[in-house]
C-alpha cells in the first residue's frame, strides 16, 4: 500500500504572524528602530512595512515610535532619533538590534551595559546619513542595506523571542469597534483608527489627517 507524503510544514513569522518561506526565516534577525513624530519628521519613511510598533510620549508631549522589522527591509527609514528606557524595556524581549541616535542617560547606560545588541549612530556613523531635504535633527536616515549589514559584522543574525497569540484573523459580521480614537499626548499626535471591513484592517489618522508614511501611503 502506498503511504500519503507527508504535507509540507508550514511557518510563520513570530513577529507578524504571516508565512515564511521556511523555518530559518522565524530565526531571522529583528531590529527595532527608533522613529521620530514630531510634526517636522512627517512624513516618515519605513513605519508601514514594520512588523510591530509601538508609539510613546518622548519628552514635551511628543511622541515617538520603536518599529520592529523582521521579514520586511524598508531601504528608506526615518527620520532616526534617540532612545528612552522605556523602549528598551520594550525591545528587550525581542532579542533584538537598535538603531538610534544617542539618548537618554539612562537609556545609553543600559543598552551599553553588553546585553543589548546597540547599533547607535554614534559608533556606527556610516551605516546613516542625514538628508538634504529636511533640517536637522530631523534628518537622519538609514537602510536595511547598511543595518543588515552592520548587524552581520556584529554576528547578529538571528534572534529568538515567544511570538503573541494570535487567532484567525477573520473578519467580524458584526465589528463592535469600528472607530478607536487614543488620545495620547494633544491635538497633534493623538489618533484615531477607523475599520476597513472590505479589508479587514484599521486605518491610522494621525492629528485629524490620514498618517501616510511617505512611500508607501497610509498606515493601518
Amino acid at each position: 500500500a502506498k503511504t500519503k507524503p507527508k504535507p509540507a510544514p508550514i511557518y510563520y513569522s513570530p513577529l507578524t504572524g504571516e508565512k515564511v518561506a521556511d523555518e530559518a526565516a522565524t530565526k531571522q534577525a529583528v531590529t527595532a528602530i527608533m522613529i521620530e513624530n514630531s510634526p517636522d519628521a512627517r512624513p516618515q519613511s519605513g513605519i508601514k512595512q514594520a512588523g510591530v510598533v509601538y508609539e510613546a510620549i518622548a519628552e514635551g508631549g511628543i511622541t515617538r515610535f520603536l518599529t520592529l522589522h523582521q521579514q520586511d527591509k524598508p531601504q528608506l527609514i526615518g527620520p532616526v532619533r534617540s532612545l528612552r528606557m522605556y523602549y528598551v524595556d520594550w525591545l528587550a524581549s525581542y532579542d533584538a538590534s537598535v538603531a538610534h541616535v544617542g539618548g537618554s542617560a539612562f537609556a545609553l547606560k543600559e543598552v551599553r551595559n553588553g546585553k543589548y545588541r546597540d547599533i547607535d549612530q554614534f559608533y556606527n556613523g556610516g551605516s546613516y546619513w542625514r538628508a538634504t531635504d529636511r533640517y536637522a535633527p530631523h534628518n537622519v536616515y538609514t537602510s536595511f542595506a547598511k543595518l543588515d549589514a552592520l548587524n552581520a559584522a556584529k554576528g547578529y543574525t538571528t534572534s529568538t523571542f515567544k511570538s503573541f497569540d494570535r487567532v484567525d484573523g477573520a473578519a467580524s459580521k458584526a465589528p463592535n469597534a469600528t472607530s478607536i480614537a487614543i488620545n495620547i499626548s494633544g491635538p497633534l499626535y493623538n489618533s484615531t483608527y477607523t475599520y476597513d471591513k472590505a479589508n479587514n484592517r484599521y486605518n491610522r489618522f494621525l492629528a485629524g489627517a490620514p498618517h501616510n508614511d511617505r512611500e508607501e501611503g497610509q498606515l493601518t
